[in-house]
């Protein structure tokens, strides 16, 4: 799992909610995953609740290694306890464990027919061995060397049960609910599949401001891409809400206004909150020949980023972002031919959207898309003429050497494979087809995460040729993304405002920075920040 910054989350949510299924997305990145199931084994009359059992069992991926519990409530402390420290373990869910207390705290002589509190069912044990208990697991959770997910029903919402043993129920996994969810680093809260976060806190140990979270993404099996996209459409009430209120309140904002619309919009709160939970996806793809004429290859970018160097770096670990590395090995000269086969673009499209899926399913409120690899501005030069029939010479930025001077016959080196490139795909209609020809696998992956972030309801941030020509490639497949994205920066030069001009937004800042892809995104988004956290205030005093 790509995310240090935690040990423990507690998945909360009524039947059907589709907690179990998002407690198993956030163990899917693990290499190694133990999955602990608490419920008792099905009555063999019983052919629903059988059923049910069969779906969870072939839903887990087959190099998963389950447990059952069984009827011995103690058992998941120890298993806890003895977990490796690479290891996730799943626990679903915390209902069948309470279940299995009440049963064992029947039959046990001090707290069974001869506890005052017992009922007639003689399953009710003393309230003060099962709050004892909880703590116990609560204890154990924090302590155990292992990633912890626990499932649990949310019971909190329920009406109070008519009868002795469904209050006892109710109590003691209410009781339970809370000693964990205070334990846990994080508790998430599923309806209708849909995760909120209730806590979001750091675990103990976890890397602070000042050194970044840096961690390289292994490539995993590529999936099949959807065959329709399902991009959702932010809330354009709480949108225009946020706008309207500020054009009174703090007209001064100028630009801002526009980003804080936007994260009303796209977060659905009003009043808007500043980001708390944003992931910088560098993606790192280098290319040879004239599109990289004059330009150093940018593996030494990726391995300072990677060793938690670098502009990128620092300015990730000011914002308390997490910064994921996915590269995508090299691209083929396009003098060569197409810079990837469909193919590989194919999986490269996926990467990025699985990549996005995760992060949006571990919570993460913003994703920043920023590239380390060269000749990035030459292939998204091609790429917007590709796709938008703009004109290379007008977007593609001059090239400046060593000694800070500009470098003339490298850009038209350039220039010139640029339009061979274009030349080459001037007749394809398939957006894939055109991806492949001159984008290669990291614009590719782009298009994906971009794909995935609007898909999973994230607002984008696109910092740098990569992240902008990523997100025109993704708008031919669902053009509704426009609604996630924002262009953070201007940048230097003409590409990015031309390329802003075909996705059809306008850029939040004018820096002026020039310190690599991602950084004026992250200047940008602290401007954002206090900008919201502003917005907010003015905005609960005028409701107030």
């Amino acid at each position: 799992m790509s995310d240090g910054n935690w040990r423990s989350v507690l998945v909360l949510g009524g039947i059907r909610s589709g907690k179990s299924a998002y407690a198993e997305r956030l163990a899917a990145a693990a290499a190694r995953v133990r999955y602990v199931a608490t419920a008792a084994a099905p009555d063999p009359a019983d052919a629903e609740w059988q059923a049910r059992v069969a779906a969870h069992r072939e839903r887990r991926p087959a190099g998963w290694r389950t447990e059952e519990l069984g009827a011995d409530p103690t058992e998941l402390a120890a298993t806890l306890a003895g977990a490796a420290p690479d290891e996730v373990v799943l626990v679903d869910d915390l209902g069948g464990w309470v279940t299995a207390a009440l049963a064992a705290g029947a039959a046990d002589p001090t707290t069974g027919a001869d506890d005052p509190t017992a009922g007639a069912e003689g399953l009710i044990p003393g309230a003060e061995g099962l709050a004892a208990a909880a703590q116990a697991l609560a204890r154990a959770v924090a302590a155990s060397p292992a990633r912890v997910v626990l499932v649990s029903p949310e019971v909190g919402l329920t009406l109070v049960a008519p009868t002795p043993l469904g209050r006892a129920f109710t109590d003691a996994l209410g009781t339970l609910n809370q000693a964990v969810a205070g334990a846990c680093d994080r508790v998430a809260l599923v309806v209708a599949g849909q995760p909120t976060w209730l806590k979001h806190e750091r675990a103990p140990g976890a890397r602070q401001a000042g050194a970044a979270s840096v961690t390289e993404v292994a490539p995993a099996p590529a999936e099949a891409l959807p065959d329709d996209w399902d991009i959702p459409l932010p809330d354009e009430v709480l949108a225009a809400q946020a706008r309207a209120a500020l054009a009174t309140l703090a007209p001064g904002l100028g630009r801002l206004v526009e980003g804080i619309a936007f994260t009303a919009g796209t977060r659905g709160v009003h009043p808007p909150r500043p980001y708390a939970v944003p992931v910088v996806v560098a993606l790192h793809a280098d290319r040879g020949g004239a599109l990289a004429t004059g330009e150093a290859p940018g593996h030494e970018r990726r391995d300072a980023l990677l060793a938690g160097r670098g502009p990128l770096a620092a300015l990730a670990a000011q914002a308390g972002a997490r910064v994921e590395v996915l590269s995508l090995g090299e691209v083929r000269p396009v003098e060569d031919g197409p810079a990837a086969t469909a193919e590989a673009a194919a999986a490269a499209m996926a990467q990025g959207y699985q990549l996005a899926r995760r992060a949006a399913a571990e919570g993460a409120d913003l994703l920043l898309v920023a590239a380390t690899g060269a000749g990035t501005a030459s292939a998204a030069t091609a790429l917007a003429a590709a796709l938008g029939r703009a004109e290379p010479a007008a977007l593609l930025p001059r090239v400046v050497d060593t000694e800070g001077l500009i470098d003339d016959l490298s850009w038209m080196r350039r220039c010139a494979a640029v339009r061979r490139a274009v030349f080459a795909v001037r007749r394809e209609v398939d957006p894939l087809a055109v991806l492949a020809g001159v984008g290669g696998g990291d614009i590719a992956a782009a298009a994906g995460l971009v794909l995935g972030a609007a898909a999973h309801r994230v607002p984008v941030l696109l910092d740098g040729p990569v992240g902008a020509a990523g997100a025109l490639a993704a708008a031919e497949f669902a053009p509704d993304v426009r609604h996630w994205y924002l262009l953070p920066d201007e940048g230097r030069g003409p590409l990015l405002p031309g390329l802003a001009g075909l996705l059809g937004t306008s850029a939040l800042t004018d820096l002026d920075l020039d310190l690599g892809e991602g950084c004026a995104g992250l200047t940008a988004l602290g401007v954002l920040n206090a900008a919201l956290a502003l917005a907010g205030t003015l905005l609960a005093e005028a409701d107030a």
